[in-house]
């Protein structure tokens, strides 16, 4: 699967490249309205290795989450379901860019939290049966609390808090 993030008027795609060259941009915020880039060129191989491992160890997380029993946390938690696990494989395939940047872990209200700090932000993406919960904040204020019910939604906008563009 092919996923495609697009930062302004450039674009990467991520996942399954053909050229030798991947162009990475990062982002650097100037002042709160104007936005510059940085620019660095890896082989494709070096790139998708260096993120890899770190996209392996979370959906080696979800294995975990995914085989708790009853009172796991010793307080009466009940397991995570399989369709909240399966949302969860589904929504770090979204933004799997940012694996290193993200933790995840199981909560005792039968969902999957991901979550990042990265600069002044802070993000949050609960996974529920039902729904997706984001909550976000920047310089330590609230920026974003809302409910989504697509994965791709969500992911979307979880990227985009990561890189700012809320």
């Amino acid at each position: 699967m092919n996923s495609t993030i697009v930062f302004r008027n450039s674009i990467i795609t991520a996942g399954l490249l053909s050229s030798a060259v991947l162009v990475e941009y990062k982002a650097l915020c100037y002042d709160n309205y104007s936005y510059g880039y940085n620019v660095s060129h890896y082989s494709t191989q070096d790139y998708f290795s260096s993120y890899a491992k770190d996209y392996q160890l979370l959906q080696m997380k979800l294995d975990e989450i995914s085989k708790l029993e009853d009172d796991w946390n010793g307080y009466g938690a009940k397991p995570i379901t399989k369709s909240i696990v399966i949302d969860a494989r589904h929504f770090i395939e979204n933004v799997k860019i940012l694996s290193q940047h993200i933790s995840v872990f199981p909560t005792a209200r039968q969902s999957i939290q991901f979550e990042f700090e990265h600069d002044d932000k802070y993000c949050e993406a609960e996974i529920f049966v039902d729904r997706i919960e984001i909550y976000a904040e920047k310089e330590n204020r609230e920026w974003l609390n809302d409910s989504f019910n697509s994965i791709q939604q969500a992911s979307s906008v979880f990227f985009k808090a990561f890189d700012g563009r809320l």
